[in-house]
């Protein structure tokens, strides 16, 4: 299939051209690209697995796995800072704000450490490896494991008690789905509302998250703590919206 060999392609030469950018250019857009092309390379891998059970996808991914690790740890950071910034004002919380920043640029310097030259060498020596698990991978193959993975996403939207405890389970396997019907698609395929719904949810679910943590910490005097809380009821407010519009979409899709 020449759409497998795109796809492969397409994914490691996007991440060489992000890889490849000077310190000065990398943004945070850019770590979040490089996350989202190595998530698509392990829905990829999954589907290599799947042609030859030999395959060794666990040893074979560990160096993009490590790439998205330190891509990740800065992201999450600038993302928190962006949330931060978001919520609170210029004067609040202020000494968090500094150990978030400073963290950061600690990260953000693990990251060029260890995304070396030599590194990204490595990275480029997966593809060749990877030639003769391509040549197991044709339509009917592929067709197969679609359904199988239609098949799951299904099991969870079929669920008469479907609850929102399920909905990041869901949101990977919409992805993990999306990501590899390109395979069988002639023209780029237009990008999914519902996935895009859960995607914001991921994102709403994911702040909650994180200020009950800050919430449990104790480190905050009680006017920061006050403030964090009242941040929290406006985002579970904003997220059980996006909840409701899930489920609906969940009906729409007719089950």
């Amino acid at each position: 299939m020449k759409s497998v060999w795109k796809f492969l392609n397409t994914r490691e030469e996007a991440i060489q051209f992000l890889l490849a950018k000077p310190k000065n250019t990398v943004t945070p857009v850019t770590y979040q690209k490089i996350a989202n092309e190595v998530e698509m390379l392990d829905a990829f891998y999954g589907l290599l697995k799947a042609g030859d059970d030999k395959f060794r996808k666990k040893k074979a991914f560990k160096p993009f796995k490590k790439l998205a690790r330190h891509a990740g740890e800065v992201s999450a950071l600038q993302q928190e800072e962006f949330m931060l910034n978001q919520l609170f004002s210029k004067d609040q919380l202020g000494a968090y704000k500094r150990d978030v920043r400073r963290l950061k640029e600690t990260k953000r310097a693990n990251y060029f450490m260890a995304v070396n030259e030599k590194f990204v060498e490595a990275l480029a020596v997966q593809k060749s490896a990877l030639e003769a698990l391509l040549r197991n991978i044709n339509k009917k193959l592929v067709s197969e494991y679609l359904k199988k993975k239609k098949k799951k996403i299904s099991k969870i939207l079929n669920k008469a008690d479907f609850k929102a405890t399920k909905l990041d389970d869901l949101r990977s396997r919409v992805k993990e789905y999306n990501t590899l019907k390109i395979l069988t698609e002639k023209t780029k395929p237009k990008k999914d509302a519902f996935e895009k719904l859960l995607h914001e949810w991921k994102i709403a679910n994911d702040r909650i998250l994180h200020l009950n943590i800050l919430i449990e910490s104790g480190v905050f005097a009680a006017k920061e703590a006050n403030l964090i809380k009242k941040a929290k009821a406006k985002l579970v407010e904003d997220e059980a919206g996006l909840v409701k519009q899930i489920v609906e979409s969940v009906s729409a899709l007719g089950n």
